[in-house]
Order: C-alpha cells, then sequence, then structure tokens
C-alpha cells in the first residue's frame, strides 16, 4: 500500500511540475479576487516563499507590480509584508515593508502605491533625460537606491538600452569602492511599517524566491559574492 501511494504522489508531481500553485480555499481570498477592483487591477493568487500571497499587475496603464503577502489570524486574512516593483519617471524603486498587518479589505491595493508615494518622497531622483544623455555620451551612471548601515547600494547603467529595458547591474559601495552583484538578483529596499524614511535591511529576489538580509546579514551575503566589504 505504501508503494501504491508513494507511486500516485510521483505521478501528481510530474503531471502538475514543480511550479503549480497552490490552490487557497478561503472564501475571502476568493471572493477579493472577484472584485471590481482586483479584476481591474490584474490581481490573481499566487505561492512565493511558500506564502500565500496576492499579485497586482496594476491596470493597463499601470508600470507598478506588488505583491501581498498574507497571513491568517483568527480565521480572516491580512497583508504583512508588500513588495513593490515600481517606477517613477523612468526610475526603478525596488522596496518591501514589513510588519504591516492590515486587513484585506478593499483599501488592500490601495496600499501599494500609498507606501510608493512616501518612500519616493525619500530619494533623490534624478531626470531620466539626464541619465539618457549622459549614457549616449558613454558614460556609467550611478543611480543611488539606499544605504543599509554601512553599505550603500546602486543601480548601474552602462548603456541606453540596459535604462530603456530597465534592466540595471546592481552594485554595493564598500568604503568607497563600488563593486557588482551577480547580475540576474535584484536589490529591494527593505523599510519597517513604522519608518518609511530610512532602510533596515534588504531584499534579494533571485527567480521567485526573496530572501531578507539584516545588516548582520549583508556582510555574509556579499562574501558569498566575493566582495569583501571589511
Amino acid at each position: 500500500m505504501k508503494n501504491k501511494i508513494f507511486f500516485l504522489i510521483l505521478i501528481f508531481v510530474s503531471a502538475t511540475g514543480s511550479n503549480a500553485k497552490v490552490i487557497n480555499d478561503s472564501k475571502e481570498i476568493k471572493d477579493f479576487l472577484k472584485s471590481k477592483d482586483a479584476i481591474a487591477n490584474n490581481v490573481y493568487f499566487d505561492t512565493i516563499n511558500n506564502r500565500n500571497v496576492l499579485v497586482s499587475d496594476g491596470s493597463s496603464s499601470s508600470s507598478s507590480q506588488f505583491l501581498y503577502f498574507l497571513k491568517t489570524v483568527n480565521g480572516s486574512q491580512y497583508v504583512s509584508d508588500i513588495i513593490g516593483k515600481t517606477e517613477t519617471y523612468a526610475i526603478l524603486n525596488n522596496f518591501v515593508v514589513r510588519n504591516i498587518n492590515n486587513k484585506l479589505d478593499d483599501d488592500t491595493l490601495d496600499s501599494g502605491y500609498e507606501l510608493q508615494d512616501e518612500i519616493d518622497k525619500n530619494i533623490k531622483r534624478q531626470d531620466s533625460s539626464v541619465i539618457s544623455n549622459a549614457l549616449s555620451s558613454k558614460k556609467v551612471v550611478n543611480i543611488p537606491i539606499g544605504d543599509v548601515g554601512g553599505y550603500k547600494f546602486f543601480m548601474q547603467y552602462k548603456n541606453v538600452n540596459q535604462f530603456a529595458n530597465r534592466n540595471p547591474q546592481y552594485i554595493v559601495d564598500c568604503k568607497g569602492i563600488k563593486q557588482p552583484l551577480v547580475p540576474n538578483e535584484k536589490i529591494y529596499m527593505g523599510y519597517d511599517n513604522d519608518n518609511l524614511k530610512n532602510p533596515k535591511f534588504i531584499s534579494v529576489e533571485n527567480g521567485k524566491n526573496y530572501k531578507y538580509l539584516e545588516i548582520n546579514q549583508i556582510n555574509n551575503f556579499l562574501k558569498n559574492h566575493r566582495v569583501n566589504c571589511k
């Protein structure tokens, strides 16, 4: 009997593939996905980092995507973290805000944009035309995205195509020396919900995996990338 059960499980895994989505049977989530706002913002259910997530790709005119990480409290769904992949005047703003704990309701889809606006207030944006002109002149452009502890992070563009495709190389500045990180990893500045001015951690995206790194973990992460900051 055990062998038969194992065989059936193996068939199911092979048929569905490793990327199969977990089907969530929460009525609250199902009702939310049927709402007009959810449909207008192209919201769908996914599992990321083994957690339930509502992904909002935004309306057709939006250039933002938000990941709303959910948790269940007393049978109700709450948003615990929000990951934003946004841009303002062609400048990317990747961020994570944790410790949110807002109930899933009609205002949920507004919260990502509200966080984006608040975080943008504290970032000195560079003019996109100035960046394009510099790149056209064969200059390398480093756009600061935030500091965590003694680490300064940048998006680096070396040519116009990189900038046009929103495909930067992420750079860390260690004691005045700028060093590149792994090309296929994206850096997100991480904030606590009660302080959107000063990043407290970073998040690193590699594929659909996001890991949070506190200040004391960043140095080991950089060492693993052959970046020595000491």
